[in-house]
């Protein structure tokens, strides 16, 4: 059997092909626990009850949060839809979001939320999104931590500095 070389064309196409995925790992420490970082994610309903997560002024995320159910995410007046892969509470949350696209692939990202206790009672809130299209520029990734900068600032609200109680002086 004969294996032929492949040809110079065969390598000029491959220059036109896309990247397969990229992926952006985002984090951030936060004072809130776990479960006030689930809150502000998935919401505080009764699993199998769908409730919104994402509890941010300009955004809202609606599932029941059981792996399958469908996912809306609704911003800047637009709705996008994915499917629930994984939710253990109040440490892990792994949704994809996405429009269909032409290949008739429904979802153009996976987003894993991570929550991990801190020994100082806060928490080290993690987000990898693998974009499954990516277009060269860094858009998605901007965004994201644009959200996670949102979620962080909506749990500082929340949770006040670590040593200190709610309505207590600062110095």
């Amino acid at each position: 059997m004969v294996t032929r070389a492949p040809t110079r064309a065969a390598f000029e196409g491959m220059s036109t092909m896309r990247e397969p995925f990229r992926t952006s790992f985002l984090s951030a420490s936060v004072t809130a626990g776990p479960e006030e970082v689930w809150w502000i994610l998935a919401g505080g309903g009764e699993p199998g009850v769908e409730v919104l997560g994402a509890m941010l002024p300009d955004r809202q995320l609606l599932s029941d949060w059981r792996p399958g159910s469908s996912v809306r995410l609704s911003a800047a007046g637009t709705d996008v839809y994915g499917t629930v892969l994984r939710a253990t509470a109040p440490y892990r949350l792994t949704y994809t979001l996405g429009a269909p696209q032409p290949d008739g692939q429904d979802s153009t990202v996976i987003v894993t939320w991570e929550v991990q206790p801190a020994a100082d009672g806060g928490s080290v809130l993690m987000l990898a999104v693998d974009d499954l299209y990516p277009d060269g520029a860094d858009d998605l990734r901007d965004a994201w931590a644009s959200v996670l900068a949102e979620v962080r600032g909506r749990l500082e609200i929340l949770a006040p500095p670590v040593g200190e109680t709610p309505g207590s002086d600062r110095a």
